[in-house]
Parts: C-alpha cells; structure tokens; sequence
C-alpha cells in the first residue's frame, strides 16, 4: 500500500474541491479535512472522500484506475513464467491495483475492503459506456464495454466466464459485470432492475458460508441477458447447476447451511417474525440439528456461531428482494414452509427395535409437523422414512431401514426437497424476466435482431490439506 502521503509516480494530478480548477502535481502529504479528487488522463475526475476523522485512507489514494505501477498487459512482460507474472501481479497489488490484464483476459484479485467509492462510482462506470473510446485500463468495466460494444456492432452473441478459487471475489466480480452492462442499455430500467435484483435472491438460497469464504457460491450459474438489435434489454435467463445439496444436511467445521435458513431466524424479536416462526411451527435456532453442523454428536444445548447483528434487515430485504421479481406473496410464504418443512425433518430421530436393528422414529412429533405442511398422512411419512418397498415380477417386497439407512433416507429426502425448491425458484425468475411481448416478437422477426451477453459463473475451487467429493466436483 501506499504510505500516509502520495509520492511522485508519474503525470496525476490531484485537485481539491475547495480551489476549482487548480490542480497541482502529487507529491506531498494530504491535509486534513480536505476533500479531493483525482484527475485521471481519458477517464476524467474521480471523488477520493476522507474519512470518519478527516483524512483520506492510505488504500483509497492508491487507485487502481490511475493504474501507473507496473504492467498492464502482463502477455507483454519481456519474460513471460510464473515467477514474473506472481511478481508483477504482487507488487501492483501492493498499490491497491487489483486488475491486470493478460491479452483479452482480466485478472483480479480480491483486495478484502470496499473499494466501491473508488473504483465503482458513477464517475468510473461513465467512463467505461460503450459510447466512449477504448480505455487500456484494466478494469471490470472495460470487458462490459467490450462486450456490449462487440454486441451493438457485429450483433453476434458474447460470452464472459468468470472462475477462480472460493473467495477470490467471482460472485461481486458478476455483480459489477452484470450492472455494468444493464447500465450502458436503453430501457424503461424497471427491467434491468428486476434482473439485479435475481443475483441477491440466488446468493440467499445458494450461497453459504466456508472456511475459505464468508459469501461462497455453492452452485454454478450461467445467465443470459437477451437484447433487441439496438441494445435494449428484452429480458434475461439463467440456468443453475451442480448445487452442493450436501452441505442442506451437514456442513463442515467452522461452516454453515445456505445463508436463507439463518435469514428465517434473524431479527426474532420483531412482531411480524414471531408470528411467521410460530406459524413456521420453529423455535429457537439451537434446535435444529441441520443447523448446527448435521453432526451426530451435536446436541439441542450447542450454539449456532451466527452473528445475528449482520443479518439484522436480511429477511426483509429477501422478502422485497422477490416481491420486486414477481413472486406473489402467497409463492413467498410457501418457500417459508418448504424451508420449515427441511428444518422439522431433520429433527426426525431414530432407534433400533427392541428384536432387531429395524430402525423406528423415536419421537413423532416432526414428522406429525412434516406431514401437515405437505398434506400427507403421518403414518404413511412414517412408513416412507423407516423402509422401501420394491416391485419384483409384480410382487412387493418391503425392506426395512437399519440406523444409519433410515438416517441416510431421512437426509436424501431433505435434499432432494431443497435441490427442487433451488430449481422451482430458477424457473419462476426465468418465467418472470424470460423476454416475452410485442418487443420480444418484433425483435425476433428481424435477422439478427436478438442477441445475448452470456455470463458464466462458476463456483470457486478449494483445495484443502483433506479434499472430499465437493473438492472433487
């Protein structure tokens, strides 16, 4: 990083708000209380504010958009190994330049703090329109650009595939790829606002946290944004694969479930939410075993490590988030009691018969809750849990669950409800922002007159000293 004052590096210059129009060149410390912004070459002047006490972080006078330490375009570094590409991307890190490009691929790294003011503002996305001149700044903005200029030009679809290892920053990295684009596009803007709005809405549902990650992407997404032939947005779909239903059932140390399941509980305080647990049949969050890691030897007495203080606002934000898509108000208190539904049935226990090791519910209970959420007899939920029946040559066979078959059933179903509440929700945001109408049809009957941006975002790798299958996936 840079230190407490900005040293002469090359041509900047920075201008305060207090003396328009003058500018001096950069090489002394800040004063206090002052407010700046920095004049950048072909990208204009971009708003550096102080801090609580007055003074602008060290971070936020080292600007990734001035970008004047190093190389750019690392494919035309003299010598090209890994040794001079990890080199050069550290020391442009070291100065808070978190993009580099290698040819037509950008690099970035997670800088772990909010660059937002700096490196995302409007001055910034401005800059980056596809009505202005190619900029050689290495910057998420700059491959939106590039895209949809291809886009509006050739009228031939683009492609952006996003990858790297969990918590290197892919799922924000989408957010600004994703924004960027529906900002450079003529529309009414409700659209496009409905289509930012599915991002947060998937994260809720598919998102957990890791070891490696506090916001990891636990399912891959492809989403396809449709244009008219003069750039209009028309509507948007997206496709989900590969969702790590194992981690509904149990999660690793110092992990958790999928963020919605901790949603429900937040803010339990609040009239309105009491009502919804009580309606929910949910009680303390300490009670549900697939909260409390899935783990055997968990008991009702272990604590949930969740930070109540930072989910405060979440649930009802999801709630507006699916109101805003379209979800009808009776769809949304449905995903509750689906989600409710996962959380009773994975309080279902069992224990060896008193004659053989046939497994037997021990407490009816949840199952008696299952069943009237669902609308099916508690003998036959009984029934499904503890055995199988099998049809050979037209006769029934009934096989019957020892333990550990009996839990290992009791799981399955839990996530196989989950992978369809996933699969139902994809397909309701795909039927509400899918392009459909007059435009759509008009579009549609002239050659080349639809065209998509393609963005593929897929989860990150882990690698651990112990690697399980979802490693391996």
């Amino acid at each position: 990083m840079f230190g407490p004052s900005f040293r002469r590096r090359s041509s900047l210059l920075l201008k305060t708000s207090s003396r328009a129009g003058s500018s001096t060149d950069v090489d002394a410390d800040i004063p206090d209380g002052s407010r700046y912004s920095l004049h950048i070459d072909g990208l204009g002047t971009v708003d550096i504010p102080t801090d609580s006490e007055g003074r602008t972080p060290a971070w936020k006078r080292s600007t990734s958009v001035a970008d004047t330490v190093g190389v750019r375009d690392l494919a035309t570094l003299a010598r090209l190994d890994e040794e001079a590409i990890l080199s050069e991307l550290s020391l442009r890190y070291d100065h808070n330049l978190i993009y580099s490009n290698v040819g037509d691929i950008l690099i970035a790294i997670n800088p772990f703090h909010d660059l937002s003011e700096v490196l995302y503002n409007e001055q910034v996305s401005a800059a980056f329109f596809h009505d202005k001149p190619p900029c050689s700044v290495p910057h998420v903005f700059r491959v939106a650009q590039a895209a949809y200029k291809m886009l509006l030009h050739e009228h031939r679809d683009q492609c952006c595939v996003i990858s790297g290892e969990s918590g290197s920053g892919k799922t924000e990295t989408a957010k600004f790829l994703v924004e960027q684009i529906l900002a450079m596009c003529k529309g009414s803007g409700r659209l496009e606002q409905r289509i930012m709005q599915a991002n947060p809405l998937l994260e809720a549902f598919g998102n957990a946290k890791t070891v490696m990650n506090n916001n990891s992407s636990r399912f891959g997404k492809f989403l396809e944004i449709k244009f008219g032939y003069f750039g209009e947005v028309l509507g948007a779909l997206m496709a989900q694969y590969l969702l790590e239903k194992s981690r509904v059932v149990q999660q690793g140390e110092d992990e958790q479930n999928f963020h919605v399941f901790y949603f429900l509980f937040a803010d339990s305080t609040a009239s309105a939410k009491q009502q919804l647990l009580a309606s929910l049949k949910l009680k303390d969050i300490t009670s549900y075993h697939y909260l409390r890691g899935g783990q055997q030897d968990q008991t009702h007495d272990s604590i949930v490590d969740i930070d109540f203080g930072k989910l405060s606002g979440q649930f009802e934000d999801l709630c507006s988030c699916m109101a805003e898509i379209g979800f009808a108000q009776e769809e949304i208190d449905l995903v509750w009691q689906v989600l409710a539904v996962i959380l009773h049935l994975g309080n279902v226990e069992f224990e060896p018969s008193d004659t053989d090791d046939d497994a037997s519910v021990i407490d009816k209970d949840p199952v008696i809750t299952v069943g009237e959420f669902i609308g099916v007899d508690v003998e036959e939920m009984v029934f499904a849990l503890q055995s199988a029946v099998h049809y050979t040559r037209g006769e029934k066979l009934q096989t019957n669950y020892n333990m550990y078959q009996a839990e290992e059933n009791r799981d399955a179903t839990s996530k196989a409800i989950y992978g369809r509440l996933f699969s139902w929700i994809v397909a309701k945001i795909n039927s509400l922002l899918g392009p459909k109408g007059v435009r759509y049809e008009e579009a549609c009957d002239m050659e080349n007159g639809v065209t998509e941006v393609g963005i593929l975002d897929i989860f990150g790798f882990e690698n651990f000293q112990r690697n399980s299958f979802e490693q391996f996936c």
